[in-house]
């Protein structure tokens, strides 16, 4: 009987271990989410972890998950990288005894980061090897380099204030184009004649076709 418990509490454990592996829900269930954009495999969240340093978040993070990689100690920004995203660590500007944690999805990193910002962090080759060859030769870009979210911005811990991913559905109203009330059907030979459809007043009297 105790031999059952033993088992029953270590297969408990390993449940537990296993559910928090990934660093993505263990981050959801441990902080809140500040910001959100992209959608898809295009996407990018932030967290904020509260009374934490950089360096102390990594390893947190590097015990639950360990990385292909992680960049040199520093209290104000750090990477790690996993073979199908990118976490970004940096010191929130707003309150520097907290840490914000970008995870990117391949995608969105190799939209958004440059390589040569990357490699001041990160071993080329792995660099290369995740995020390809077209990026690695791409040409700098014109504008301001990205380096992660800005705290800078407006945010809230708020769920229901937090920004969501954009996504494509839409909704809205559908009407026929043009105000002049004229309709058109198509001739055999492909030209189109146009008529006048009636008016809806409450006028009394007759119409006729143009």
């Amino acid at each position: 009987m105790k031999r059952l418990a033993l088992w029953v509490n270590l297969l408990l454990i390993l449940t537990l271990v296993t559910a928090c592996s990934n660093v993505n829900d263990y981050v959801q269930q441990k902080y809140p989410l500040i910001n959100a954009s992209g959608n898809g495999q295009n996407f990018s969240k932030v967290y904020l972890a509260e009374g934490k340093k950089v360096p102390a978040v990594a390893k947190e993070l590097s015990q639950q998950d360990p990385p292909r990689e992680t960049s040199k100690t520093s209290d104000s920004q750090m990477f790690l990288i996993y073979s199908n995203k990118l976490v970004n660590l940096q010191q929130d500007s707003k309150n520097p005894a907290n840490t914000l944690v970008e995870i990117d999805s391949i995608s969105y990193a190799q939209q958004h980061y440059s390589s040569s910002f990357l490699q001041g962090y990160l071993t080329a080759s792995l660099l290369q090897t995740l995020l390809g060859n077209s990026w690695m030769n791409r040409a700098p870009p014109s504008t301001a380099t990205y380096k992660g979210f800005s705290s800078s911005k407006a945010y809230s811990t708020s769920a229901s204030e937090v920004a969501k991913p954009s996504t494509s559905d839409r909704t809205g109203t559908f009407g026929k184009s043009g105000t002049t009330g004229n309709s058109y059907s198509t001739k055999n030979d492909g030209s189109r004649k146009s008529y006048s459809l009636p008016k809806t007043s409450k006028r009394v009297g007759s119409f006729r076709r143009k």
